[in-house]
């Protein structure tokens, strides 16, 4: 274990060596070997990269299980310049971790082994990071502590549609409300969360979400939603009602749609 002042404090990173991984306690592992951290052919040991501009560094990989989410701590408040030159990623493995990109350092390791992270953003002012996954719930994490502070799901209730049912692939947080995030996933459905109730405040259905294919546009409030099928794989709609106002490939869609930038 090391310590990374700079960056968190006096907040103490998990090791990076992931050798106590299980293969059986995660969804669609087959028979990959344990992940290990670098390239296969320097095993251990961080990528040599040329350094041509550290906005596009590559840092350390967990070879043997894919990203599913990255997202940058873009806090333009932060005086703390070190900080901004973090990024969250999300392993299937069952891990998130914090990277001081330019510096290759893992400085902090959230553990969800107990499902795959497949999403995650951080709030607009950066206090909160939302993480869901492959069992339909989101954690949200104080990130100035690192502490879970609660989980946001679907109740047990057949009658209401509260909260996802199945994987959740897309979070994405409004610009300036700072407690209201939006999620989206395989279940061809968007909902509304606040970070301060369990429950979905409300949702629409239509979209069908398979990555990090959601966006919302705070100027013209609207949201953008990308869906990994053969029809409608743009749409935008209506923030405040969910109401769809453009489907500009219903019928003529190319290709399938698994990002929205």
């Amino acid at each position: 274990m090391s310590t990374y002042n700079n960056v968190l404090g006096n907040f103490i990173s998990h090791a990076d060596d992931l050798s106590d991984l299980d293969n059986d306690d995660y969804e669609d592992s087959g028979s990959e070997p344990e992940p290990q951290m670098g390239i296969k052919n320097n095993i251990n040991k961080p990528s040599r990269i040329n350094r041509i501009d550290e906005r596009t560094q590559v840092v350390q990989s967990l070879s043997s299980y894919p990203v599913t989410c990255l997202r940058f701590y873009a806090n333009k408040d932060d005086v703390n310049v070190d900080r901004k030159k973090m990024l969250a990623a999300t392993y299937t493995a069952g891990y998130v971790k914090i990277w001081h990109y330019t510096t290759q350092q893992c400085v902090f390791t959230f553990d969800e082994k107990d499902r795959q992270p497949l999403a995650l953003d951080f709030n607009s002012n950066f206090t909160r990071l939302f993480v869901a996954g492959s069992d339909c719930a989101i954690n949200c994490y104080d990130f100035g502590t690192k502490k879970l502070l609660r989980k946001l799901q679907a109740s047990d209730s057949r009658e209401v549609m509260d909260g996802h049912k199945n994987r959740i692939h897309a979070i994405r947080s409004h610009p300036t409300m700072e407690a209201v995030f939006l999620t989206g996933g395989w279940d061809q459905t968007v909902h509304y969360w606040d970070e301060r109730t369990e429950r979905s405040q409300k949702h629409f259905s239509g979209p069908h979400l398979c990555g990090d294919a959601l966006d919302i546009v705070a100027e013209n409030q609207v949201i953008i939603t990308g869906s990994w099928r053969s029809y409608s794989t743009l749409q935008i709609w209506d923030f405040s009602t969910g109401a769809l106002l453009k489907d500009p490939f219903q019928n003529k869609a190319t290709s399938m749609v698994s990002s929205v930038i």
